[in-house]
């Protein structure tokens, strides 16, 4: 259902004179459509995307979109999305290989265009790009001075997937595992906001509730503001958290768990 209504508010904006292909958001007037493309939260989104390129994926300098496989980019290249925001940029006089995609030596960097063919997807995957539940690159950690583990005892050093800990700010109970869904989600981020900084959730609360896409981004540009602001107050708990949280804390030991799961299943085929 979700992605329905995201393809519906891509249809909206595409009706529009300008898109936006990062942000999704259409203009009817190039004057808008130019101011926009030079705000922080415009430019924020663009880094975000970027600081999610592994070698393996592409990139499109056009939409800022990731793509996986050689297909996937051939798909991309022909979607109505995709030549919007092409026609839109050439009405603003900007030219560009926008048929190319831009690949990635080393992970957040992009470098020059490559072959479709280069793409690859497997490639992508092992280096933990897709995970659902890890804190994924680019992803900004709040609130985490209210977030309680269960564990009676002292907490665990490394991951323990079924772990409990407690929001106090959603009055939620999540698990390690599932701790990307939460922190990253809409709900969360939303009620900090409305807790903590009240103007800029009614700034949220005046985007229509079916623009959904425009809702994630802008929380998730808010979130990133609040984590630059507040992070080098957080507790030495909080920071211990936002530690085992962090995709580089527990990408290899999901990578093994994964590993020590196919191990254990060709052994007992055998």
């Amino acid at each position: 259902e979700r992605k329905r209504a995201e393809i519906r508010e891509l249809e909206m904006q595409m009706m529009k004179q300008f898109l936006c292909g990062t942000c999704h958001i259409g203009f009817d007037n190039q004057q808008e459509y130019e101011e926009h493309n030079d705000t922080e939260e415009h430019n924020y989104h663009i880094t975000r995307k970027i600081g999610t390129l592994v070698p393996g994926l592409a990139f499109c300098a056009a939409c800022s979109c990731l793509v996986q496989t050689q297909y996937g980019w051939e798909s991309h290249v022909l979607t109505d999305k995709h030549q919007r925001v092409k026609q839109s940029l050439k009405q603003c006089g900007i030219d560009g290989e926008f048929d190319e995609p831009l690949g990635c030596s080393s992970p957040g960097q992009i470098g020059l265009p490559i072959s479709p063919s280069e793409i690859d997807m497997k490639r992508a995957t092992t280096y933990g790009y897709g995970h659902g539940g890890k804190m994924g690159a680019g992803i900004p950690i709040i609130g985490l001075d209210s977030i309680h583990s269960l564990m009676k005892s002292a907490p665990v050093q490394h991951a323990n997937l079924m772990e409990k800990f407690t929001c106090r700010v959603c009055m939620e109970t999540f698990t390690f595992e599932l701790r990307g869904n939460h922190l990253g989600s809409n709900e969360h981020w939303l009620n900090y906001l409305r807790r903590n900084y009240p103007g800029w959730y009614s700034k949220v609360m005046e985007i229509s509730p079916e623009f959904v896409i425009q809702i994630k981004f802008k929380l998730m540009f808010y979130a990133h503001k609040i984590e630059e602001r507040e992070k080098s107050n957080e507790t030495p708990t909080a920071q211990a958290l936002r530690e085992r949280f962090s995709i580089q804390a527990t990408q290899r030991k999901s990578h093994n768990i994964g590993k020590d799961r196919n191990e254990k299943r060709a052994l007992h085929q055998t």
